[in-house]
Parts: structure tokens; sequence; C-alpha cells
């Protein structure tokens, strides 16, 4: 409990007295520790994160697929992707009509 006490009495005196080089040096590296302990906690978790997944993609069997064959899948429309196709074709039409004829608009500084 004393521990406690007096740590946090260094804190406050520290942090009272941040306008100080002396002080605001201990402020910076503790803040440094922070910033890189943060930042390694942020990697472990990662590399578990990745590892996990690994694992587990390498103890598949081979006849096991990797997704599901029932999920997501959506029935394939004809129509749907024609209509798509066409308007990719009518905005490149369009692009290249826009292109050779661009628009006249009135400069608003003159």
């Amino acid at each position: 409990m004393k521990w406690i006490n007096s740590t946090w009495m260094h804190i406050s005196d520290t942090w009272s007295y941040r306008s100080e080089p002396e002080r605001l040096r201990i402020l910076i590296e503790a803040y440094w520790r922070v910033l890189l302990g943060a930042a390694g906690v942020v990697m472990i978790c990662a590399v578990l994160y990745s590892s996990a997944n690994l694992i587990s993609a390498l103890g598949r069997e081979e006849g096991e697929p990797t997704l599901s064959p029932s999920g997501g899948r959506t029935t394939f429309n004809r129509a749907g992707l024609q209509a798509a196709l066409s308007g990719f074709a009518e905005r490149e039409t369009n692009y290249e009509f826009l292109k050779k004829n661009p628009p006249n608009f009135a400069d608003p500084s003159k």
C-alpha cells in the first residue's frame, strides 16, 4: 500500500512540474514506453491471430472445402448480368463522347 501511495505522489509531483525539462523528460519517457508497449501488444495479438488461422487452415482434411458450399451462394441471373454489362458499354460510349466533345462552362471568376 505504501508503494502505491509513493508512486502516485511521484506521478502527481512530476505532472505538476511538467514545465521543467527534467520532469518533462520523465513524462516523455513514460509516454514512449506506453506507446512501445501498446505496439508490442498489437503485434503479439496479430501474430497469435494469424498463427491460429494458419494452424486452422493447415489442420483441415484434404477433402474438406475451405468455404461451405451453401454459404453465401446466390443464384446466377443472366438478365441482371446482361444489364450490368450493357450499363458498362453505355458508360464507355458516354465517356468517349464527352472526351471528344467536352461541355463548355462559363468561367465563374470572370
